[in-house]
């Protein structure tokens, strides 16, 4: 019995799993990376159409530039598996589409939350929040193989109030 409560005293963290080994229960469950859950998957089927599955992060080691990719899955159904993009990178094309060197990308934030993102002082649960309430989806368009230069066309917006969109925003 006493070795039950060390196992599950106040100070642990970690539980027993039994042969498996010990697992972690500090960890802070929710997305990881900032589009996580707003891409879609922009690759042409076959069949017609677009592919538009969700795309998911993963961390990569292959470079020191993208820490992480977003990846259409191909496993089973659940996508093409053949569109990925530098997660850096379409973190970036979400900023430029949200404030332009101008001042201002497509969408009018108040000046304080504004000057919150860009000078890092914005959570990142909050950032999520501002993206989820300005862009109902992104859809990635696939790369060229080869291709080294970033094209911000690749990231299309979806607006959740496209409807009420005067000029069309583009993002050079």
């Amino acid at each position: 019995m006493t070795a039950v409560r060390a196992t599950f005293s106040a100070g642990t963290v970690q539980l027993h799993r039994g042969p498996l080994g010990p697992r972690s229960t500090d960890r802070k469950g929710g997305p990881k990376y900032l589009a996580s859950g707003f891409l879609r998957c922009g690759a042409d089927l076959v069949a017609g159409g677009t592919c538009g599955r969700p795309m998911s992060g993963r961390s990569t080691t292959r470079s020191r530039k993208s820490p992480y990719n977003y990846v259409c899955n191909g496993a089973a159904g659940r996508g093409c598996g053949r569109c990925a993009i530098s997660g850096p990178l379409v973190d970036d094309a979400i900023e430029r589409l949200l404030f332009t060197e101008g001042g201002q990308g497509g969408v009018r934030l108040p000046d304080p939350m504004r000057l919150r993102w860009l000078y890092g002082e914005m959570a990142f649960d909050e950032k999520r929040r501002v993206v989820a309430s300005v862009f109902d989806c992104l859809v990635i368009k696939p790369g060229r193989k080869g291709n080294h230069v970033w094209d911000y066309a690749r990231v299309v917006p979806v607006w959740k109030w496209a409807d009420r969109l005067r000029t069309p925003v583009v993002v050079a």
